[in-house]
């Protein structure tokens, strides 16, 4: 099963642009320049993502960038939101990604670190013809408005907003990645208070990390598919088209 996709257009916003469009494009430029290296490193990930987000109309409202110092393994996070939403919106997605040490590791030697140990360079080695099988998770969360949780105050209520939540990211997308709904509550006063609201879904990508223009294109379809749920989102649970108030 398919875990990626792009937005399914429903009349909730322009048609998708091509993040190829014109000679001078911002991502055509970032892909041309720097295809230089077999695996994208970190860095290239993170802007490449940023553009992207960018050019899909999104603003990031939040961002982080962290290493572990135990493991060496590189987190990234960022909270985005159309651009056009009065700020701080009351809605947003956030994606976020763990890079494991061995991508650094071969984005910056490449295959040949894993012979180097056994045979001299100019010996001919199977590994050179081929490459690591590396893929990497982009979690995906849409964070729905305080005040709209709040109202639910019931198990029934939970349940009915979930399937909800789920029908109408089916109607957005066209592929066949299911969102999970989780919520956050607390129990006072004899009385159930949701205190956080999310749908989680996770992108896959695998080869696009051994092709910049690949992943140009992957995550340029993921930014507008992110502005495409969000806005259909804010419709359907915030009360219009803004991000902000409540039904």
């Amino acid at each position: 099963m398919s875990t990626n996709g792009s937005s399914v257009q429903n009349g909730n916003d322009a048609p998708i642009p091509d993040p190829f469009d014109g000679d001078e494009g911002l991502l055509r430029q970032m892909a041309e320049q720097l295809l230089w290296g077999r695996y994208v490193p970190f860095e290239q990930m993170v802007s490449t993502l940023m553009s992207s987000a960018m050019e899909a109309g999104l603003l990031a409202v939040d961002a982080s960038n962290s290493v572990d110092t135990n493991s060496l393994i590189r987190n990234f996070e960022v909270a985005l939101a159309p651009g056009d939403w009065p700020f701080p919106p009351e809605m947003w997605a956030e994606i976020r990604f763990e890079w494991p040490v061995e991508y650094t590791v071969l984005s910056t030697t490449g295959d040949g670190i894993f012979c180097d140990l056994y045979h001299p360079d100019e010996d001919d080695c199977s590994h050179q013809l081929r490459t690591a099988q590396i893929s990497l998770a982009l979690e995906i969360d849409y964070i729905f408005p305080v005040a709209f949780a709040q109202k639910i105050d019931s198990d029934e209520g939970i349940e009915a907003t979930a399937k909800r939540i789920r029908q109408v990211f089916e109607e957005e997308v066209n592929h066949e990645n299911i969102v999970r709904v989780d919520v956050m509550a607390s129990y006072s006063d004899l009385d159930l208070h949701l205190v956080n609201l999310k749908a989680h879904h996770v992108w896959i990508l695998d080869e696009e990390l051994t092709d910049l223009v690949h992943l140009v294109d992957i995550l340029f379809s993921l930014c507008v598919e992110v502005r495409t749920v969000l806005l259909r989102f804010s419709q359907e649970f915030a009360g219009g088209p803004d991000g902000n108030g409540s039904k």
